[in-house]
């Protein structure tokens, strides 16, 4: 288990040992405000209020990357599938891709309203986003455009998900509600 905290540090527990500590890293500024995993080459990518994505060997426990491109507190991140790309997203209304690897920007997308979650399908195909203004939007990911906008809720979303077999997006809301959306794939 992976727990980020407002003093800056992120503990890393073993769940399966009632929460036995295994280690700590604490050189984030501000608050960790969200967490992202890649089992494909073990690592930890975490966002903070002072929009800073740093990423780390679970390994080693190690700092490896520090990405200062944010101008406001990161919100949301994700790893492709294949672990070669993470997104972020922030309250400075921008989702950025990085690369795993080397650390460097390979695109950015701007948004009316700060950007509170960012999910991939299972298949690395497409990614969707979930705004402030309550708005859901489903992205290929190879071309960076979008196959699906609309204002889904009347308040800030919380969260995106896809289902298992990507043909749903769950979205929940501060506006108290989770709205399914199911896409119809042409054959």
């Amino acid at each position: 288990m992976i727990i980020g905290s407002a003093d800056g540090r992120i503990k890393l527990l073993d769940a399966r040992s009632q929460g036995l500590k295994i280690g700590t890293l604490s050189s984030h500024a501000g608050e960790v405000k969200c967490l992202a995993v890649d089992l494909n080459n073990w690592l930890l990518a975490s966002g903070n209020s002072k929009g800073e994505v740093r990423l780390w060997d679970l390994g080693t426990h190690k700092q490896i990357k520090l990405i200062q491109e944010h101008s406001l507190p990161v919100n949301s991140l994700v790893f492709s599938p294949d672990g070669q790309t993470l997104i972020s997203g922030s309250d400075d209304h921008t989702i950025k891709f990085w690369n795993v690897k080397t650390g460097e920007k390979s695109n950015v997308l701007e948004f009316d309203y700060a950007i509170t979650s960012v999910v991939f399908s299972s298949d690395g195909n497409l990614f969707a986003t979930g705004d402030y203004g309550g708005n859901i939007q489903i992205w290929d990911f190879q071309s960076k455009k979008d196959i699906f906008k609309e204002r889904v809720h009347s308040a800030p979303v919380t969260s995106v998900v896809f289902s298992p077999d990507g043909r749903s997006l769950i979205s929940g809301s501060k506006d108290s509600t989770i709205a399914v959306l199911t896409m119809i794939i042409a054959t």
